[in-house]
């Protein structure tokens, strides 16, 4: 079943979120949309890598921001996408 990213965004997390970076983070889930969770890892990455110098997003949006996503992602992608983020450290 899939999640919404617009109903993922009412959540009450959101609502101290600026609203630049929920635009962005919408923007990037709508591009993995469909993907599988290598895709997606490499989208991720892209945004990372191409953000604006002295732009930074808190260690709390990105856990808002991997949270949503995998609620989006079927189960075995899922797994797929929790083991690469864990195996690049960027959760624990």
């Amino acid at each position: 079943m899939e999640v919404n990213f617009d109903e993922i965004l009412k959540d009450d997390a959101f609502k101290n979120v600026d609203e630049n970076k929920v635009a962005v983070f919408k923007e990037i889930a709508d591009k993995l949309e469909g993907k599988n969770a290598s895709e997606s890892m490499r989208i991720l990455l892209e945004y990372q890598y191409s953000m604006p110098q002295g732009k930074t997003v808190s260690a709390e949006e990105k856990t808002l921001m991997l949270n949503a996503i995998m609620k989006r992602l079927p189960e075995t992608e899922r797994i797929r996408f929790s083991a690469i983020l864990k195996m690049a450290g960027v959760i624990s």
